[in-house]
């Protein structure tokens, strides 16, 4: 029961913490069943991460990345949600992959890819956040719309599941290429 309840918490807060991220239309998992994770888990005692695809809904042949599962005794779900048009220039959207581990915890492995207009996929640095119980303090990426714009953030989410607080971590600018941190007093500007 804890861990629907844990898993509840995270899918409520990750739907309604960041401005545009919807359940994904376009892509979605190949080879992440809990089932398909804990065989490989049992047959390689536990060794080594499992590796599943993210595909197109409508060509589920043609795999557009794989990602690791890594904690195979644990695996509990992964969630795709997408950001179309998240006001970065060439960027058509963002995907979050974001694998989820259960014990008496959460454990949530949250992976940000910036998808190109040509469809290439650019991957932030990954996020790690655990979550027990409420109040909690959850990381995301956040997309201002000017253009350039990437934030790492922190929220503070109270029992009522609002954020109280947001703290601006990290900032990094899409050149149109590379995403650059940015550092120093231009970061502070903008944190500010």
């Amino acid at each position: 029961m804890r861990t629907i309840t844990l898993l509840l918490i995270v899918s409520i807060a990750h739907s309604g913490m960041t401005q545009s991220f919807k359940p994904s239309n376009s892509y979605k998992t190949a080879g992440a069943s809990q089932q398909m994770v804990s065989k490989f888990g049992v047959e390689t005692q536990f060794n080594g991460a499992y590796m599943a695809d993210l595909v197109l809904v409508k060509d589920p042949e043609r795999v557009m990345l794989t990602f690791p599962i890594e904690y195979t005794e644990t695996y509990d779900t992964t969630i795709v949600t997408e950001w179309v048009n998240p006001g970065l220039k060439g960027i058509k959207s963002v995907v979050c992959v974001q694998v989820e581990f259960s014990a008496c915890c959460s454990d949530i492995h949250s992976n940000y890819y910036l998808v190109t207009n040509k469809d290439h996929f650019l991957k932030l640095p990954e996020i790690n956040y655990g979550i027990c119980d409420l109040p909690a303090d959850i990381d995301e990426y956040s997309f201002p719309g000017d253009g350039i714009s990437i934030q790492r953030v922190t929220k503070h989410y109270d029992l009522s599941l609002a954020p109280t607080t947001v703290q601006t971590k990290k900032v990094y600018h899409w050149t149109g290429r590379n995403i650059v941190e940015v550092k120093g007093r231009e970061a502070e500007k903008i944190r500010s």
